[in-house]
């Protein structure tokens, strides 16, 4: 990898909530020589979306939405815990934030509707995780990082990841193209 290349990592939103977490990031992501994309999932605050529909039946577009605002809460959390991370809500904001050697955050509140488009499948079946290779795709990336709170095995496949719903079951469309494709516990 160079610095001219960019690597999408998303961050599970469980994994907020793990001591130790930021230092632990910190120093992945140092070891990463490349442009840093971090997408964080929205864990916890988007599980009380999920109720919430469950109890009233929020109409499609109207989750998804507030899905996006709570990743979007948590993509501030890691910002005000990472020195070097910056939200950004277009590409050229994380141009900005990468020739300054730092951490770009997706908004994706901003980032997918100008950067994605109509891409976005507005479901309970298209998690962080897809959206995380949608964004990878959408950049011609070549190497997508997951790391996940659950316990995943190197040898798995994509399609057993979806069969053991470690990856939601749209993540295997929006990660094709992708060379390098890694799913990790963390």
């Amino acid at each position: 990898m160079t610095k001219h290349e960019i690597v999408v990592v998303k961050l599970g939103g469980s994994l907020l909530k793990a001591p130790g977490l930021y230092e632990k990031l910190s120093v992945y992501l140092a070891q990463i020589d490349a442009l840093i994309l971090l997408v964080v999932g929205g864990g916890e605050a988007v599980q009380r979306v999920r109720e919430i529909d469950q109890q009233v039946g929020l109409q499609a577009d109207v989750a998804h939405n507030m899905a996006l605002m709570a990743m979007s809460v948590n993509a501030g959390e890691v910002c005000s815990n990472l020195s070097n991370a910056r939200m950004v809500r277009h590409l050229k904001d994380a141009n900005e934030v990468w020739e300054k050697a730092g951490i770009a955050v997706v908004e994706p509140t901003c980032w997918l509707p100008e950067e994605v488009g109509d891409r976005v499948i507005k479901s309970w079946q298209m998690t962080s995780d897809s959206i995380a290779g949608l964004i990878a795709q959408g950049l011609g990336c070549r190497r997508l990082v997951l790391l996940k709170a659950c316990q995943v095995s190197e040898h798995l496949s994509i399609s057993e990841m979806v069969e053991k719903s470690i990856v939601d079951d749209l993540f295997e469309k929006f990660s094709s193209g992708i060379n390098q494709v890694e799913v990790k516990q963390f």
